[in-house]
């Protein structure tokens, strides 16, 4: 028989995840997207975070870097400045034109941008040195986190890294309402009520999982986990090697 490879629905098959659809908090909507950096940096330190990746994965100027989820860029815009080429990947216009509009003040002009997701990205260039993705891959059902992952693998060069970073539950399942509660009220006293209410929305539609769901799917998608931070029961950082 045949194989067919099915009907189509723009860059995606008719039965693939819609991943453009945007669960939990609404990052498609312009004001959301300009103010995203104003919300995020009373959780985040943006520059703390680079410089340690940077360090960690070993950036340095020949290389060539995607970041998945990237959003406004926080990320992007100092791997940029210290690697040959990043390709930015979202699924939200706003975010990326927030982001391209950082870089064109910065005179960075080494980003590609591009309105896609894990699924629908297509890479074209040469298999890259670096993947990153920080805080993102939960917008994923754990099924289409292994197909996203496995397309990752694809695009790296032989022992490429990957960054993963997400909230992520290393708990005990019996725990669950101590925990999301500790989560919750966290977000609410380091951010205000605006974001304890995204993080609502987050546990509620979105696809956050365990970590020993991601361990293996990370094992079945050819990837060595060479570190697995744990910062609390919702947070893990997972520094990987394609094997």
């Amino acid at each position: 028989m045949k194989h067919l490879r099915g009907q189509t629905v723009g860059k995606r098959l008719i039965w693939q995840y819609n991943e453009m659809y945007q669960a939990g908090a609404d990052y498609s909507d312009v004001n959301r997207a300009k103010s995203y950096d104003d919300h995020m940096l009373r959780l985040r330190n943006y520059e703390k975070e680079a410089q340690q990746l940077i360090q960690t994965l070993d950036i340095c100027n020949d290389q060539i870097i995607i970041d998945f989820g990237c959003g406004t860029g926080a990320l992007t815009i100092e791997m940029a400045k210290r690697c040959k080429t990043v390709y930015a990947v979202d699924v939200s216009n706003p975010m990326l034109e927030v982001l391209r509009q950082k870089a064109g003040k910065q005179g960075i002009t080494n980003i590609h941008f591009v309105n896609a997701g894990y699924l629908t990205y297509e890479h074209n260039g040469e298999p890259v040195d670096v993947i990153i993705t920080k805080v993102a891959l939960h917008h994923l059902p754990d099924f289409w986190k292994a197909v996203a992952l496995s397309r990752m693998n694809g695009m790296l060069k032989k022992e490429g890294k990957l960054f993963l970073s997400d909230v992520i539950f290393s708990f005990e399942i019996k725990d669950y309402v101590d925990e999301i509660n500790k989560f919750l009220y966290g977000i609410r006293e380091a951010a205000g009520e605006e974001l304890y209410n995204e993080g609502i929305l987050h546990i509620k539609e979105e696809f956050s999982t365990f970590d020993w769901i991601i361990d293996e799917i990370l094992r079945r998608t050819n990837f060595e986990v060479v570190q697995k931070n744990i910062s609390s029961g919702t947070n893990i950082d997972y520094y990987c090697v394609k094997k």
